[in-house]
């Protein structure tokens, strides 16, 4: 759980210069990091051995200015070595994302002008990248041998039957929070992306307890009905709704 804390608990990098280092590219693509509270656009580098991104126009999550001073820069620098698993992302309901997952378990949400030069970026970063890769936690290594590479290659639907991360939470490899966070993530969700927040069930009932005793079937919710449906006067209201809303 620890590991995943990471992801929920992540800064941003601090808004230092962007490097005077001059290294032949291999291709630079304009995008946008996007995260809860603010987007940066600026231009992703693809080099052999690391991606770099380096961002100066600064936006708070709704697209207004921001207040940062405008000289400064946001500069994120991805070793090849450090990346665990590239996503495809869809941002606003376009396909034109991506989300790179590290091996200290953070994770950067970028979008592209559009879904060609997404596809690029993944192209260029797929011929490089697969060679500098290290190991990972087991879940991701599934990820990678389903696809064979760091990077998404196949749809989520796809993606999680060819990993067979489902057989692993069946055979109790791995715990309901992370089964049900890897759910999360292939099926597009990020922490990145408050539109796109990943889900957990509902599952208790005691809120009001200062402890709770996850022994006592009583402290959890009926799991036979819907989250709607456990509240008396609102499933009555639900069902005046539903006969309103009926054709004659």
């Amino acid at each position: 759980v620890g590991n995943f804390k990471r992801i929920l608990n992540q800064k941003d990098f601090s808004f230092i210069p962007a490097p005077i280092e001059q290294i032949k590219t291999k291709s630079m693509f304009s995008a946008t990091q996007i995260s809860l509270t603010k987007r940066v656009s600026g231009t992703l580098y693809v080099y052999n051995k690391k991606i770099i991104f380096d961002g100066n126009n600064f936006t708070d999550s709704f697209g207004n200015p921001s207040k940062i001073n405008s000289e400064n820069h946001k500069y994120i620098e991805f070793h090849h070595s450090s990346i665990t698993f590239i996503f495809w992302r869809k941002i606003l309901h376009l396909d034109v994302g991506v989300e790179i997952i590290t091996t200290n378990n953070t994770s950067y949400l970028f979008s592209f002008n559009s879904n060609k030069k997404r596809t690029e970026f993944l192209e260029v970063v797929k011929k490089t990248i697969d060679k500098h890769v290290t190991r990972s936690s087991r879940p991701f290594e599934l990820l990678r041998n389903a696809c064979n590479s760091c990077v998404q290659t196949m749809p989520p639907s796809e993606l999680l039957a060819h990993s067979k991360i489902t057989k692993m939470w069946q055979a109790r490899e791995i715990s309901n929070f992370t089964y049900l966070f890897f759910l999360n993530i292939i099926a597009g969700r990020s922490f990145n992306d408050v539109s796109q927040y990943p889900i957990y069930p509902w599952i208790l009932s005691d809120y009001e307890s200062d402890t709770i005793n996850l022994y006592d079937p009583k402290v959890y919710r009926d799991l036979s009905k819907p989250i709607g449906a456990l509240n008396e006067k609102s499933l009555e209201r639900l069902k005046i709704l539903l006969e309103d809303c009926q054709d004659p």
